[in-house]
């Protein structure tokens, strides 16, 4: 390496080269930021017991802050959102600190991740029904053992023990199958567009229903419970921040194609995004496929084919954004995560060169 580089690799040389890297980094990211106004993302990680912020542009991906803070609070969040450019949202997920910061930035829309609802209630529907399973299968080795037996003592066990099983999983399938009814609620609410009426779901309505979800578990036991209730309770209206501005998003295709055009195409979207999610119901599956070849026939005769494919590439441009939590920050910190763990000593200097535009 010496050769090649024809210099003496000393720490100090090393160490006087980075600082001219990190320099030209951090002159660089001052100065140049995309032109175009997007909603940005933002979330904390910690290296070396420090706290870190990283702020993305939910268009571009573009970094427009990377930086790290000897303590994680409102006053120090606060600065560091200030000094971003003005956006119509901003998404996080519900730490107290960069709630705080938020706050204290005085930032008018701040939407909270779903991600942070959703993943731990489908994560507790999978458990529950994993025990259900298990109390499946301890029922029909009983009745394995009950028939396997000769004498009256031995049946009279199995068949006691079998009635116990038996009982135990009636409960695990019907608890299983109460929660699952209650999560899909729940998610059926992160839908952005209502499929009855094809407009966007109505916050206030939404936000009542999470609620309403929220309170009803509060008569479960168990912690889990009540973290979900308090989430569902708590976070429902913020859940649901993005709404004004998308509503101002779509007002200039609404203007152009008209309002039945709009609501026919988002149908359409949201069908296709809901199949990429999740598995559905063939049922549920059949139904949604015709309400989509219903949608397009409507759209068809209201637009034409030109203009139907120049409206559903507009109006996909604009749902496909990500308007509903800080997933994009979350992907970048990823990303960072096992590079700054893997570091005794990361400074400002290091997070400019991370945060360089490539």
């Amino acid at each position: 390496m010496a050769e090649m580089l024809d210099a003496d690799l000393s720490p100090s040389w090393v160490n006087g080269e980075l600082a001219k890297v990190e320099k030209a980094a951090a002159a660089v990211n001052e100065s140049w930021q995309p032109a175009v106004n997007e909603t940005l993302s933002g979330d904390e990680i910690y290296s070396n017991g420090s706290p870190n912020l990283l702020v993305v542009g939910n268009d571009s991906l573009y970094i427009y802050a990377l930086t790290r803070q000897p303590v994680s609070d409102g006053d120090t969040w606060g600065c560091t959102l200030l000094d971003t450019p003005d956006a119509p949202q901003f998404a996080s997920d519900a730490g107290k600190a960069l709630e705080a910061g938020v706050k204290e930035a005085d930032i008018t829309v701040h939407q909270l991740d779903w991600d942070d609802l959703l993943r731990p209630l489908w994560g507790h529907a999978t458990r529950l029904e994993k025990r259900a399973y298990t109390a499946l299968e301890k029922v029909e080795e009983r009745v394995d053992k009950f028939d396997r037996a000769t004498t009256p003592g031995r049946l009279k066990q199995h068949f006691t023990a079998w009635e116990d099983l038996n009982t135990d999983a009636e409960e695990e399938i019907a608890c299983c199958d109460v929660f699952q009814k209650l999560a899909r609620q729940v998610d059926n609410q992160f839908a952005l567009i209502d499929l009855e009426s094809g407009e966007m779901r109505d916050p206030i309505a939404g936000a009542e229903s999470l609620r309403s979800i929220g309170e009803w578990l509060q008569t479960w036991d168990g912690r889990i419970y009540e973290k979900l209730s308090s989430n569902l309770v708590n976070w429902a209206e913020s859940l649901f921040s993005y709404y004004p501005v998308l509503v101002e998003a779509l007002s200039p295709l609404i203007g152009r194609w008209g309002t039945s055009a709009i609501r026919a195409l988002s149908c359409i979207w949201q069908i296709e995004a809901d199949e990429k999610r999740r598995p559905l119901p063939i049922a549920e599956q059949q139904t949604r496929y015709a309400l989509w070849e219903k949608s397009l026939d409507e759209t068809l005769s209201l637009l034409g084919p030109q203009q139907l494919w120049q409206a559903w590439d507009a109006l996909s441009q604009i749902l496909d954004l990500s308007w509903r939590g800080s997933m994009l920050a979350e992907c970048v910190n990823s990303l960072l995560r096992p590079v700054l763990d893997g570091r005794k000593h990361t400074d400002q200097g290091c997070l400019e060169v991370f945060s360089f535009p490539a």
